[in-house]
């Protein structure tokens, strides 16, 4: 085999590979390493990283700029609307004046505090609920559970078709609310 001589790489060439072997082994490293640092450790590696680059090149820049001018307003974006929403009392019945898209029809009780929601025509994605409060000194008694089930499931208690169920829970009792 014949060997080539007189052909030497070029500088960029040798560049090119140093800065290729450095991303490729240093890289992965530095991201693991830095990332562990304490606040202390890592406002020392700044300071060390910017002596460092000035050493480097007197021209490099370190310090920020003056602070931009503001920007212009952004137009505002389009209000978000639910698909659905209820205000459900405790015997199940909804107030249709604070409600949209649920009617009775779609609320069944099985048992005391817990309410299933269904026979709705579009997909529940997202569901919160807050417990109403009967007085003031049960406000902070009651918490909700909100369970959605998979698609094509029933959540447990509740009638095939239901897709969601919420339980609101008495903690002054330490069990399902059992107001009527």
């Amino acid at each position: 085999m014949r060997r080539i001589k007189g052909i030497k790489p070029s500088a960029a060439l040798m560049v090119a590979v140093v800065a290729l072997v450095a991303a490729l082994g240093g890289g992965a490293v530095a991201g693991v390493t830095i990332s562990k640092l304490n606040s202390k450790e890592k406002k020392q590696v700044k300071k060390i990283s910017k002596k460092q680059a000035k050493k480097l090149d007197e021209r490099i820049e370190l310090t920020p700029g003056p602070k931009g001018d503001t920007g212009e307003k952004g137009d505002p974006g389009d209000p978000g609307t639910a698909a659905a929403f209820a205000h459900v009392r405790n015997d199940g019945t909804v107030v249709s004046s604070q409600s949209s898209n649920i009617s009775d029809a779609n609320i069944s009780t099985p048992s005391n505090g817990v309410y299933c929601v269904g026979g709705l025509d579009f997909e529940i994605r997202h569901a919160q609920a807050t417990p109403e409060a009967i007085s003031n000194t049960m406000a902070h008694d009651r918490l909700a559970e909100v369970l959605l089930a998979d698609p094509g499931s029933t959540p447990s208690g509740c009638s095939p078709g239901d897709e969601l169920r919420v339980q609101i829970y008495d903690v002054s009792v330490g069990g399902l609310d059992g107001l009527p």
